[in-house]
């Protein structure tokens, strides 16, 4: 090889190193965002919220509920458009949870709490009101 030969492999191999160095950088960069990364939230139409406001966005099936519940126009029917008015129907999603055992300890309100539902997948949510050690 000549002189000017041999400038031409270095530089290759150099740049070849160069090449490798940016994969690898490029990788390592990846690697760490993903472990940062947070899952998106359920869209709502075309926007994508950046809290869990699903529950809170469905308000309007509350509306809708109560207004054909109040057309029916018996006591029944306004009792039942009362309580979504008061309690949500679509919007305020809950559970009630009993410990047959009670409480091991205080639960305070807003405190989260993870279990399972009936098909083993897990739930989570918040604890509505402050819980004291040994309720039911």
């Amino acid at each position: 090889p000549t002189k000017h030969t041999k400038h031409i492999l270095f530089t290759r191999e150099k740049d070849l190193m160069k090449f490798q160095s940016f994969i690898l950088t490029s990788l390592v960069v990846q690697a760490c965002a993903s472990l940062h990364r947070q899952l998106s939230f359920e869209y709502i139409a075309t926007y994508e919220p950046r809290s869990q406001v699903t529950d809170h966005n469905a308000i309007d099936l509350d509306q809708k509920a109560i207004e054909s519940q109040l057309a029916l126009k018996t006591d029944q029917a306004f009792e039942f458009a009362r309580q979504v008015y008061l309690d949500g129907g679509n919007s305020k999603s809950f559970a009630q949870v009993s410990v047959p055992s009670g409480l091991p300890g205080d639960v305070a309100k807003g405190t989260e709490i993870l279990g399972a539902n009936e098909a083993g997948q897990q739930v989570k949510g918040k604890a509505y009101a402050d819980n004291i050690q040994g309720d039911l």
